[in-house]
């Protein structure tokens, strides 16, 4: 190889090594801005299966949705994090923004209930593919729901890392509206039918909860966005490191 082909490569090799560089600066430089923006979210089901009385809070039996609070009420008081609350059914809508403020999350969270939105039916695809378009990359999701749809939940396109807690026991328990009272359509009696076919990034299905518990990612929170972003970014200085060698 001449002297002038050596240099073309060395070149060529530069360049790379400069732009994988500049590349690797730009986005760590972008996550390090939005890691002051990520959120816990909580994205709550209140459609009306989850008037199931099927599960268990302190050994007493409760609704899924008011087990499903609870759930949050405890790790809200016994963690310092930014939470936000999303409630859903035939769609999503935002209940409570981003907040350190413990006592306004806990106080508007007791006020949550199946009347807030409408209950004849529960679009999981579409409310959460909607979500995707307000979340930060940064943010974790933990969806707590019956799971009771037909639709195939694969087709759920969120990139944002989601933990999935399943709440319920029986199958074909009869659905009562926010006064107890049993549902009816096409003069039958509605009843719950759980569908649990589908895979996210983890699942956990509770059927009785004590206050003193803490769901386990959350004992010591690591955002698992966060590091599958340095795992890219660690892949990129290796590769700009061993274009700089090999150039010079």
């Amino acid at each position: 190889m001449n002297i002038k082909k050596k240099l073309l490569v060395r070149l060529l090799l530069f360049v790379s090594w400069f732009f994988l560089f500049f590349y690797s600066f730009l986005t760590n430089d972008l996550k390090n801005k939005e890691i002051n923006q990520w959120n816990i979210i909580f994205v709550l089901d209140v459609s009306n299966s989850m008037n199931v009385q099927d599960v268990f809070y302190n050994h007493h039996q409760v609704s899924r949705l008011e087990l499903a609070k609870q759930i949050i009420v405890n790790n809200v008081q016994n963690k310092d994090l930014k939470f936000w609350l999303i409630v859903f059914s035939n769609k999503f809508k935002y209940f409570i923004p981003p907040t350190l403020d413990k006592k306004i999350f806990l106080t508007y969270l007791k006020t949550v209930n199946t009347n807030i939105l409408d209950w004849w039916k529960t679009n999981f695809i579409k409310s959460l593919n909607w979500l995707s378009k307000v979340l930060n990359p940064t943010d974790v999701l933990v969806i707590l729901s019956d799971f009771d749809t037909k639709e195939n939940l694969n087709k759920i396109n969120i990139k944002n890392y989601t933990y999935s807690i399943k709440i319920w026991t029986k199958q074909w328990w009869l659905v009562k509206d926010k006064e107890w009272v049993s549902m009816y359509r096409d003069w039958e009696f509605i009843k719950s039918n759980v569908w649990n076919k589908f895979i996210w990034n983890k699942v956990y299905s509770y059927t009785s909860y004590e206050e003193w518990e803490i769901l386990p990612f959350l004992k010591n929170f690591k955002n698992q966005n966060l590091i599958k972003s340095k795992e890219k970014n660690n892949i990129l200085e290796i590769l700009w490191f061993v274009f700089i060698i090999i150039a010079f």
